[in-house]
């Protein structure tokens, strides 16, 4: 049920996009000052998106004002629709994640943390969530990268995570999903996805791939990231290197295309990234060229 508080917001959204448009008319001026006469909080309301408007057209968005318009996630995309501008394309595709997200790992952070429900949630490099819990549910929206959480059991309210792809539900467990993927290291756990449903428990994996689950046994190396390691065991370059530049600022770019599809392995910290490309360097002989916001393997 919408709240007279929502109402309220929603209305004053729309009028802002409409006075604000090319082809506002006389009628549409006097309906406006009638509609904010009836109520005093009609004209706040209205004060408060006038004010928000003109701070979605200024890009960018301060940061300490992304929490204001995190309140007003259901009346903003009404306001920029109405106004025939993509929210995305205004906001640019950070500051709209972070408009959707709860919580955010900064580039290089493991970020752990605990739920109103006292599950723990960790957060790999760059990865958000948003948060769906009440009396009914606990759920975690994987917006990007990869999660792993603790869910304390609680047969009332099974604990889901969600990724653009893949649901993945348990009732107590330890389990994680990123993108495509899924992982369980304790209990049991069902994932939905294109379709398909597999049932997982600890030790198993699964990816989703045209329409089916492949599973797969996992060992200690898919959670690595959680204590800020990389495990990699015959992996091509190429991915690995992609993984590294996860954590790390600036682009890496190998130009040996090549070596791309040499398998690597070891163990790598990811506290310190730019030490491991020069250990993959050395060891696949390449030469290592680091620049301002730039490192590249030739």
């Amino acid at each position: 049920m919408v709240s007279e508080t929502d109402r309220i917001e929603a209305e004053a959204a729309r009028w802002v996009a409409r006075l604000g448009s090319a082809d506002a008319t006389e009628a549409d001026r006097a309906g406006f000052a009638a509609w904010r006469a009836a109520d005093a909080r009609h004209a706040a309301a209205f004060a408060e998106f006038d004010q928000l408007w003109g701070e979605l057209r200024a890009a960018p968005i301060p940061a300490s004002r992304l929490a204001t318009l995190r309140r007003r996630r259901a009346a903003v995309p009404a306001l920029i629709l109405l106004a025939g501008i993509g929210l995305g394309a205004l906001l640019g595709p950070e500051a709209l994640l972070r408009l959707r997200a709860d919580a955010i790992a900064g580039v290089g952070e493991i970020r752990h943390m605990t739920l109103p429900d006292g599950s723990e949630l960790d957060l790999d490099s760059g990865a958000a969530v948003a948060l769906d819990f009440d009396g009914a549910a606990r759920r975690v929206v994987v917006l990007r990268g990869a999660v792993f959480a603790e869910a304390r059991p609680d047969p009332a309210r099974p604990f889901t995570l969600e990724s653009p792809r893949i649901v993945a539900r348990a009732l107590g467990t330890r389990f994680g999903v990123d993108g495509d993927a899924v992982v369980v290291a304790q209990g049991t756990v069902e994932a939905r996805g294109g379709g398909a449903l597999v049932t997982l428990r600890g030790g198993e994996g699964a990816r989703l791939a045209d329409g089916h689950f492949e599973t797969e046994a996992i060992g200690p190396a898919a959670t690595a990231w959680r204590e800020g390691r990389l495990v990699v065991s015959g992996q091509p370059l190429s991915e690995v290197l992609a993984e590294l530049g996860r954590y790390r600022r600036g682009r890496v770019v190998l130009l040996d295309r090549g070596a791309g599809a040499r398998e690597v392995s070891g163990v790598f910290d990811l506290a310190d990234p730019d030490q491991a490309l020069g250990v993959l360097a050395d060891a696949t002989g390449l030469r290592l060229t680091r620049l301002p916001g730039l490192a590249i393997l030739r």
